[in-house]
């Protein structure tokens, strides 16, 4: 793989240096207290790349230098001004006095090495490291799902991934004072939202982290970097995977609590179907399935255009319906018993023109209940009609 071809893969996978630059102030909580223990502050980088690191350290009063093996990425360093040569990363720390640095950084190059090399980098950061100095490890971080199973291998000059308790554990072993697991690069949103998706548990997870770890020091030193020190930093994936959980419980809960309330209603439901009042209020219940199928707002046009005259052709048509229905004319008989008066007159509107039931037949037609035009035409056939009988 030719130097050209990593430094146009870098620029399209891993970012814009202003997109790297902006991920790195990350760090400023640690780096802005560097400058307690010396001033100006000392700093070198492992694998500095495109000196995205080192320009960030450069604006903060560092005197940093960087070493990087890509010849093509170290142009660009000098040529934006910055310290750097082509060097071997565990070369140049063994090359470098005791105690001479107050950081050590290496940006995304453990997983480029033999763990046994990633051991000895830890090993001789400790001794070149100032009392309360910091060295910085970042990597991609399998602890995504996604990352590990698929995008760590985009790379092929990876070796392997790193978890994070195996490098955390390497600070420990070669004895660092402290250290914390800072996750990275998660989408914010996932700190706020209460919907967590399948999706957001398999690539949600901050897709880089950093150890970073403290030499001893001073009890002055080691308080003032107290703060950056107990902080949390970005999403593990303990924390998605309980929230996706919690989340699955409550909806099966809710459904639970809908699946009772349905079963309940059905229960009475069933209760009313087979109560006496049901069986006893059918015929009610079928009047208003006639009523509606009276087509109520072409009646109530027809009372309002007609008055007088469409009043009786309702109670006309209504009474035909209830004829036709056997337990609705049972019904309307018992009621109309009680009401004499009320009966004769709604027997004498029902028959007194039999026209207008279905039975009636064409010798029964009398004009007066004829429309205007059906009266024109029978007056004219009457005539013709009297005329040959004279």
């Amino acid at each position: 793989m030719s130097e050209s071809f990593y430094r146009a893969f870098e620029e399209i996978h891993r970012g814009s240096r202003a997109l790297i630059k902006s991920r790195l102030l990350a760090y400023n909580p640690f780096i802005t207290l560097l400058g307690s223990i010396a001033f100006p502050p000392t700093a070198i980088d492992l694998g500095c790349g495109r000196g995205e690191w080192l320009e960030l350290l450069d604006e903060h009063g560092f005197d940093a230098r960087g070493v990087d093996l890509n010849e093509s990425m170290l142009a660009a360093c000098r040529k934006a001004g910055m310290q750097v040569q082509n060097a071997d990363a565990i070369a140049t720390l063994r090359a470098l006095p005791n105690e001479s640095m107050v950081l050590v950084s290496a940006f995304h190059v453990v997983e480029h090495m033999p763990f046994d090399d990633v051991q000895t980098l830890v090993q001789e950061a400790l001794r070149v490291l100032k009392p309360g100095g910091l060295l910085i490890l970042e990597t991609p971080n399998s602890e995504n799902i996604v990352v590990g199973a698929s995008e760590f291998y985009k790379d092929p000059s990876h070796a392997r991934p790193v978890p994070w308790a195996l490098l955390q554990f390497a600070t420990e072993y070669v004895g660092f004072r402290r250290n914390i697991v800072v996750r990275l690069q998660e989408a914010s949103a996932l700190h706020t939202t209460s919907e967590i998706r399948l999706i957001d548990v398999l690539s949600g997870v901050s897709p880089d982290y950093a150890v970073v770890a403290q030499k001893n020091g001073s009890a002055d030193i080691l308080s003032t970097f107290d703060p950056p020190f107990n902080k949390n930093y970005g999403i593990s994936l303990d924390t998605l995977a309980e929230r996706y959980e919690l989340q699955a419980e409550k909806m099966r809960k809710d459904l639970v609590q809908i699946n009772d309330r349905l079963a309940i209603a059905e229960q009475r439901l069933n209760a009313v179907f087979l109560s006496r009042s049901w069986r006893i209020t059918a015929p009610l219940r079928l009047l208003t399935d006639v009523l509606r199928a009276l087509e109520l707002p072409a009646l109530k046009r027809t009372l309002t255009s007609n008055g007088r005259r469409g009043v009786k052709a309702l109670l006309q048509r209504t009474g035909r319906m209830i004829l036709r229905h056997p337990p609705l004319k049972k019904m309307a008989f018992n009621l109309l018993a009680y009401t004499p008066t009320l009966k004769e007159r709604l027997h004498n509107i029902l028959h007194a023109q039999k026209n207008i039931l279905p039975d009636a037949q064409p010798s029964e037609i009398t004009p007066a209940h004829l429309t205007p035009r059906a009266l024109a035409i029978y007056t004219e056939l009457k005539a013709i009609v009297d005329k040959k009988e004279a």
